[in-house]
């Protein structure tokens, strides 16, 4: 029997069994998860990804969750903000108007 192909590295690891997948979505961290984390998630919840990449898991889990939207909208948010204050310009905020000086 070749030494890389025992049966202990083909097992998952009990890592893989206890991952927070939701938790992982929410903190922006499905990248750093592995495939099979990722299909197993999938299956589970029976979902559908477009295809066999780890980026077609992601935006499956991502849309299951509404995460995607949710970090694009925080992140363009945080753009304009930092735009303005940068700019020392002026924005509306709650009905009143905010400036840096």
């Amino acid at each position: 029997m070749d030494s890389g192909t025992s049966p202990a590295n083909s097992k998952k690891s009990k890592d893989d069994e206890n991952v927070d997948v939701e938790a992982a979505a929410k903190s922006n961290l499905l990248t750093k998860l592995t495939i099979p984390m990722l299909k197993d998630y999938c299956r589970e919840k029976k979902l559908k990804a477009s295809g066999t990449k780890k980026q077609d898991f992601i935006d499956a889990i991502q849309s299951h969750l509404d995460i995607g939207k949710q970090q694009m909208f925080v992140a363009v948010k945080k753009t304009f903000v930092n735009y303005f204050k940068n700019n020392n310009v002026c924005y509306p905020v709650k009905s009143s108007v905010k400036t840096y000086a």
